[in-house]
């Protein structure tokens, strides 16, 4: 079983890149996505269609406020608690040439922005006043569509993630196929994962171990058949001075012998033959 492995890099150094890669790409998409998304939010709440239809909204609402408390242009805390109501980010009432009321505190660059918006006339209790309502462009609504962008963002950083570690966790599965294949006791199969990472010198070990494992019982076999082979010559040597012991035997029971020195003879020969199977074994 051969692991083709093209990287030779450590596997935390692997790692290391992999979640670096990943928070790149997450960050890049976050920063194109909220960009697209918040221009295209301007273009829909910065039009001139949208700000004369709020400010018409606005201007009504505040007029029936105004006629409803018979509040003077000056009169900032009840003006305060309508911009509050109507979360506003500021209001300015311009009443002859003059600045008569902010809701924060306006700076010369504020002056010189809110001059240039559209604005509308109110009737106070002191007269007519120009009335300009920097609006809050539905934050809500950018809000959430950041909260989103974050979420698309971690999403693919996590998809990147585990996309990555696929590759390793499937070199993983195949080293514990190997081992199953040589626990079966099949030890032909090799074990190569190519290059110089942690998972290439596991691979290795498996490998090696493989071949000191076949070394092994090829040795223990060897020696069987060298057992085997001593044991039968043994068995040939032995049969023929066990068959004259028998045959002495034999002929000692039966009382075939002439006299008592053939007798002995046969007893010194059976003797010999006893010797010769202790000296051969």
């Amino acid at each position: 079983m051969r692991i083709i492995r093209k990287s030779d890099k450590s596997i935390y150094l692997k790692t290391i890149k992999l979640l670096l890669l990943a928070t790149v790409a997450a960050v890049v998409f976050l920063f194109i996505f909220v960009n697209i998304g918040y221009t295209f939010l301007d273009k829909h709440y910065e039009s001139a269609k949208y700000a004369l239809k709020t400010n018409a909204k606005y201007t009504t609402n505040f007029q029936t406020y105004v006629d409803k408390y018979e509040v003077h242009a000056k009169d900032k805390k009840l003006i305060d608690r309508w911009v509050r109501k109507n979360k506003l980010i500021n209001v300015y009432i311009i009443k002859e040439n003059e600045l008569v009321y902010s809701y924060n505190e306006l700076t010369i660059e504020d002056e010189n922005n809110f001059r240039e918006n559209d604005s509308m006339n109110i009737v106070f209790k002191d007269g007519v006043a120009t009335v300009y309502f920097e609006r809050a462009y539905a934050f809500v609504i950018y809000n959430l569509l950041f909260v989103i962008s974050l979420i698309l963002g971690f999403a693919l950083f996590l998809t990147l993630v585990l996309t990555g570690l696929y590759k390793e966790l499937k070199i993983l599965k195949q080293l514990r196929g190997a081992l199953k294949v040589i626990e079966s006791g099949d030890l032909n199969h090799e074990v190569k994962v190519r290059g110089n990472d942690e998972f290439a010198e596991l691979a290795n070990s498996i490998d090696e171990m493989r071949k000191s494992l076949k070394a092994l019982l090829k040795s223990e076999d060897d020696l069987k058949e060298s057992n085997r082979q001593i044991i039968a010559e043994m068995s040939h040597d032995l049969r023929t001075p066990l068959t004259s012991i028998l045959l002495y035997t034999e002929l000692l029971k039966k009382q075939r012998y002439q006299d008592e020195e053939e007798m002995k003879q046969y007893i010194m020969k059976i003797d010999k033959k006893a010797t010769q199977i202790k000296d051969m074994t």
